[in-house]
């Protein structure tokens, strides 16, 4: 089955996948900064562009879910860049959240 959104249509499986990533990532995001605080640098927006890099311009376009990077227009590259690196400042905000009010290590 599909889903269609902005004259796309993309298989369901897609968003779960999308979405399950997003989220084991945010959880290694913040087992890692607990024991390495540098990796919390630009409130994880560096972490952020690592992740667009190893997967949208590395890993996806190797295993072919993605076109290669040339193939790709440019203001995709921009809008994930910049996506990803609102994603982890957003992730990094509600870490230190919940560090704030639930008092923990």
């Amino acid at each position: 089955q599909t889903y269609t959104f902005s004259d796309m249509s993309l298989p369901w499986v897609s968003f779960i996948v999308h979405f399950s990533f997003s989220i084991v990532i945010a959880i290694i995001y913040c087992f890692l900064v607990k024991k390495y605080a540098c990796m919390a640098m630009g409130q994880g927006a560096v972490f952020g562009i690592a992740v667009w890099i190893l997967f949208h311009l590395i890993i996806m376009p190797i295993t072919h879910t993605v076109p290669a990077i040339w193939d790709q227009p440019f203001h995709e590259h921009l809008s994930e860049l910049f996506g990803h690196i609102v994603w982890m400042i957003t992730i990094d905000y509600v870490r230190q959240l919940f560090i704030y009010r639930y008092q923990l290590d």
